[in-house]
């Protein structure tokens, strides 16, 4: 740490980063980038470049690094054989399911935890259904993809009229086609 930076200053812009990144992640963030985020934004302060451009030098090393990861995927079904087939088929190089959730409340506690960058949503699920986990999904991360998975295409149509979703396959269709559609997502 060179003279020109107290250790309380470096200290205050590392918290600062992190904070950005579990705002912009929440607890799922990936160690090593934040490692080396944090010590590039030292350098940029040490090297005189004022506090809020040091922070946003960070900011710009951690989402470079985070170019290279894997989708994030969430799995949203109350049939768990469901669950297990889509983690099957979507689990892949470019793809990681990183969580399941049986009820829409799940899914919320879970986009909230994990921040997935997609989320395979059923929509005819108990206690929440999918319709209104689809609502706060997007209303608390708009930025956040989801792809519809019914059975019941027809009968939650209406409801799904005026609402923001990325994709929407029946289940009767094969999982080739969640799949390309995720892969449409990321790519």
């Amino acid at each position: 740490m060179s003279d020109r930076v107290s250790a309380e200053s470096a200290v205050a812009l590392v918290n600062e980063l992190h904070e950005w990144v579990i705002g912009l992640q929440g607890a799922s963030f990936d160690p090593a980038a934040i490692t080396e985020a944090d010590r590039v934004a030292i350098e940029a302060l040490e090297a005189g470049l004022g506090r809020d451009r040091a922070l946003n030098v960070g900011q710009t090393c951690y989402i470079s690094q985070l170019a290279g990861r894997p989708a994030r995927v969430l799995v949203v079904d109350d049939e768990s054989d469901v669950r297990v087939l889509l983690r099957l088929h979507i689990d892949r190089p470019g793809m990681s399911v990183v969580g399941e959730a049986a009820t829409g409340a799940d899914a919320i506690k879970v986009v909230d935890e994990q921040r997935p960058d997609i989320v395979v949503l059923d929509l005819n699920m108990p206690v929440l259904d999918g319709v209104e986990a689809l609502k706060v999904i997007k209303e608390r991360w708009p930025t956040t993809n989801v792809v519809v998975h019914t059975a019941f295409g027809e009968m939650f149509k209406p409801r799904l009229e005026g609402l923001t979703y990325e994709g929407f396959i029946e289940k009767s269709g094969s999982f080739d086609e969640i799949t390309e559609q995720l892969e449409d997502l990321v790519s």
